[in-house]
């Protein structure tokens, strides 16, 4: 988990505590939207992208930046 992950799950939990009403409804949405977004980001983005570098040739000459 992200460093901002992270923040973002203990900032949710800490909302639970000293928010009340809207303001506790709005920054919980947010803190779970976040962390949604951060590992859909990385299972459709990333890692195939990861996975498509892995499986290049990298000794062809095309397959260097």
């Amino acid at each position: 988990m992200t460093k901002q992950a992270t923040l973002s799950f203990i900032f949710a939990v800490y909302s639970l505590f000293v928010f009340e009403g809207t303001a506790l409804v709005m920054l919980i949405i947010a803190s779970l939207v976040y962390l949604a977004s951060v590992f859909l980001v990385t299972m459709f983005g990333n890692v195939p992208m990861n996975d498509a570098l892995a499986r290049l040739d990298h000794d062809r000459l095309d397959a260097r930046i």
